[in-house]
């Protein structure tokens, strides 16, 4: 009798807690230790757009939650949650849902019927493949499906016309379908730690949005001779360097008399080193010591001497300041 006193106190605290905080358009219930879904954000269903239930302890979302048709953000984040009422596809107002460090084993259905959701969390779950029907996700602009087991990304990810950032991170992606290419508005693409990553398809590098792949700790160690098109600004993150810019230059492993080098002008080649010495020295990346860019530009300058017989005074200025 003590001990179920004791429980229906606590329910009782963390139910005053919660209402304390909350509005009718806004419930929080993070860290309450929660074993089933909350009461309350039903007492005013039509008025809450956004509810937080991260860190707790369910396994189960009623099917009643498809009530809540204004809900904008939902937070189910830290739970033990293995699946979702088909209910879910009634909130066709949501646009934020974070279902990260969870038990899921498939994205649910009805997720995948929300035309408007443009933000998607489904990291650290059991994730074995992304379905055919994500492609009806059209809003959608930010994916995080990283810390799973998925073994590709596939053709209904280029479906996704708004998607701005994927991340596929921490996965056993083998392949990556060449219609990914079509989501031309992607920027991030983060596909680092698939082990069995070994290449990407020759597509990507005509995408005109895209300004940052990471592939490190996967199988591919170097950038495709084919991604001389990727557009200026892009950076390649590898295990062995970072490549930045004008990739047509780039695009080969780091070497002081690589052919790439040799491709186009020498001018050229410097300015793109200044800018990555530009970036090391404003630690914005750190990702290649600045002393192997410093023997690289040494080494160009040495075999511009013997091509040239000449200096061009104000880009060795330059240099001089850099180094």
């Amino acid at each position: 009798v003590h001990i179920m006193g004791h429980v229906q106190s606590t329910r009782v605290r963390v139910r005053e807690r919660a209402l304390k905080d909350a509005t009718p358009e806004s419930m929080h219930f993070s860290g309450r230790r929660l074993g089933s879904f909350p009461e309350e954000p039903f007492e005013c269903p039509q008025a809450l757009t956004k509810l937080v239930l991260d860190h707790n302890r369910m396994h189960v979302v009623p099917e009643v939650v498809g009530q809540l048709t204004a809900l904008a953000e939902l937070n189910l984040a830290s739970n033990a949650i293995r699946t979702l009422p088909s209910s879910i596809s009634c909130l066709v107002s949501l646009t934020h849902v974070n279902l990260s460090h969870n038990k899921l084993r498939a994205m649910p259905q009805g997720l995948l019927q929300l035309t408007n959701l443009r933000v998607l969390d489904l990291s650290h779950n059991r994730l074995r493949v992304l379905p055919p029907e994500l492609r009806a996700c059209t809003s959608l602009q930010q994916l995080n499906v990283s810390h799973n087991k998925l073994t590709a990304v596939p053709e209904s990810v280029g479906r996704l016309c708004a998607l701005v950032r994927l991340d596929c991170s921490h996965n056993r992606v083998r392949s990556v379908h060449a219609a990914v290419a079509n989501a031309y508005a992607l920027v991030h693409l983060n596909l680092s730690n698939n082990r069995h990553l070994e290449g990407l398809p020759v597509a990507i590098s005509g995408m005109k949005q895209l300004l940052h792949i990471d592939v490190r700790s996967t199988a591919l160690h170097d950038i495709p001779s084919d991604f001389g098109l990727l557009p200026h600004g892009c950076s390649v993150l590898v295990d062995s360097h970072m490549l930045v810019s004008d990739c047509r230059l780039l695009s080969e492993p780091w070497s002081p008399r690589n052919h790439c080098y040799k491709k186009y002008h020498f001018r050229q080649a410097v300015q793109t080193l200044l800018m990555l010495m530009t970036f090391e020295r404003m630690c914005v990346v750190s990702l290649m010591p600045v002393e192997l860019v410093h023997r690289i530009v040494k080494d160009l300058w040495c075999e511009y001497w013997q091509a040239r017989g000449r200096l061009d005074l104000q880009l060795a200025g330059k240099l001089k300041l850099c180094m």
